[in-house]
């Protein structure tokens, strides 16, 4: 019989150990909604321009990506295969070496051969 009481009690303690933690839990999510915390891991958005005045908006990589894209030549084709590719154009057009090795250094690459400006 004593061991009934105890396991009801000890239920019973979890019971509201657990109700105190959710309504803790949702008091913290409510807290972080009014505050308006921003997403984790966001990256800064960016703006460029290529020469013909289209503009790109995004992260790094979300910029090549859609550079990659308005070009129909790279249907189907890698990131890298279009930075490479690229890199290769400018530099006939221009004689400045362009880096492929991330798309930050493509598009300031890009811009230092005068291919593109970086608005923000």
């Amino acid at each position: 019989m004593l061991a009934e009481i105890e396991q009801q009690a000890a239920d019973q303690a979890a019971e509201e150990a657990k109700g105190q933690l959710e309504l803790f839990g949702g008091l913290l999510s409510s807290l972080a909604d009014q505050r308006g915390t921003p997403p984790r891991h966001e990256e800064p958005s960016h703006e460029v321009l290529t020469r013909e005045g289209k503009p790109f908006r995004g992260s790094w990589d979300e910029i090549v990506r859609m550079m990659r894209d308005a070009n129909t030549a790279f249907v189907g084709r890698s990131m890298q295969e279009f930075m490479a590719t690229e890199a290769r154009r400018g530099y006939s057009l221009t004689g400045v070496t362009i880096p492929t090795r991330d798309a930050e250094s493509f598009i300031r690459g890009s811009a230092d051969a005068g291919l593109l400006r970086i608005v923000k």
